[in-house]
């Protein structure tokens, strides 16, 4: 038997370390709120699942109508959210290989089956042999069926690897090491755990892997810029990067350049605390013209980026034409002392016209500096 000291001291660090990821991304800014939601719930999930441990090895022998009944619940739930955290990093690992939630109900099929029987088995298990016992003296010993939860929740895990590298060609280069590294960890910890009844090392190893996670997936999801809270150009070139290596099929990828106008009269005129003011206000334009799952960066000083995904051919046309006639509208307000007025460009890729995605958005950056020229010479 282990030193139920050292173990208690594990899992202690192990949550100390989850509160500080849970602390670090409490006001991120995601650019992908999705994964951002499910991040936190493995991480507050896996703090359960510690919790849990710890409870169990504290009231582990305690023989009275409290201990009993604290053993069997901790113990329940520990087996539960085996399957829990598994799960979840299904839908992880899916959300980052196809930027969609669209095959998230196909997954909830495979798992609420799974799920049921666990929970069913661990309840059925504070009474009889199956996946553990609660021995006279409220002793917890492993079950006679142990070994398949194990085997269930490695299953589902290595099921996610083997989809990760099948669809490795959709995945950012750092997202796709992050995703296959994130088992093993945990996996090794396992191993050793089936090995020295009464050590545990698949969360504490958990824990470290969501520290590689947060490392090279969500610290770059946060690239935001500061005044205006659209995506910066660190995150508009990732963007473009993973559209260069993944278009979904059936939709059409379009960009729209804008640089706003004779910006440094308005600095030099009204000092750079009005041009902040005009920035963020220009900001707030483009976000209300556009659909939630648009992206929309500043991509330096006075100018800004859109890229879009789409089935209407139309929609080039349209958003342009909302960010007309709100720049019209905020212009005939006049409570500000300036105008905004800006240069645009804008394409969407086909593919009988462009060579490749590198291509179109060079061309889509030419035709902004295009309508620049063009506005000067006016």
């Amino acid at each position: 038997m282990i030193n139920t000291g050292i173990q208690t001291q594990l899992t202690l660090f192990s949550i100390v370390l989850l509160m500080i990821l849970l602390f670090s991304i409490r006001k991120q800014n995601a650019r992908k709120p999705v994964m951002n939601r499910l991040y936190r719930t493995i991480l507050w999930t896996t703090v359960a699942i510690l919790a849990m441990d710890a409870t169990s090895i504290f009231v582990n022998g305690i023989d009275t109508p409290f201990g009993r009944f604290t053993l069997a619940f901790s113990i329940v739930m520990y087996y539960v959210l085996h399957i829990v955290i598994a799960g979840l990093w299904m839908f992880y690992a899916e959300y980052t290989i196809n930027d969609t939630t669209k095959n998230f109900q196909q997954i909830a099929w495979l798992l609420s089956p799974i799920q049921i029987a666990v929970a069913i088995f661990s309840i059925l298990s504070i009474r009889g042999d199956f996946i553990f016992r609660i021995t006279t003296g409220n002793i917890y010993e492993r079950g006679s069926y142990f070994y398949v939860i194990s085997v269930i929740t490695y299953g589902l895990i290595i099921l996610t690897m083997l989809r990760i590298i099948n669809l490795r060609h959709r995945i950012h280069k750092g997202d796709f090491y992050a995703l296959l590294v994130f088992p093993i960890p945990p996996m090794i910890g396992g191993i050793i755990q089936i090995s020295f009844e009464g050590l545990s090392l698949i969360f504490p190893g958990v824990a470290l892997s969501l520290l590689i996670v947060y490392i090279y997936i969500q610290s770059q999801l946060t690239n935001t810029d500061h005044l205006t809270g659209l995506y910066n150009r660190r995150e508009y070139d990732r963007m473009l990067e993973i559209k260069l290596e993944n278009l979904r099929k059936g939709y059409t990828i379009g960009g729209i350049l804008l640089d706003i106008d004779d910006f440094k009269k308005i600095n030099d005129q009204f000092l750079h605390h009005t041009g902040d003011e005009a920035l963020i206000a220009f900001a707030n334009i483009l976000k209300s013209s556009v659909n939630e799952d648009d992206f929309v960066a500043r991509t330096g000083g006075d100018e800004f980026a859109i890229i879009f995904e789409s089935k209407n051919t139309n929609r080039l046309e349209q958003i342009i034409d909302n960010i007309n006639k709100s720049l019209e509208k905020f212009n005939q307000e006049k409570d500000k002392p300036y105008e905004l007025h800006v240069s645009t460009g804008g394409l969407v890729f086909d593919e009988n016209t462009h060579k490749d995605l590198t291509e179109f958005f060079k061309l889509l950056d030419q035709s902004m500096y295009q309508m620049k020229e063009l506005h000067h010479k006016n």
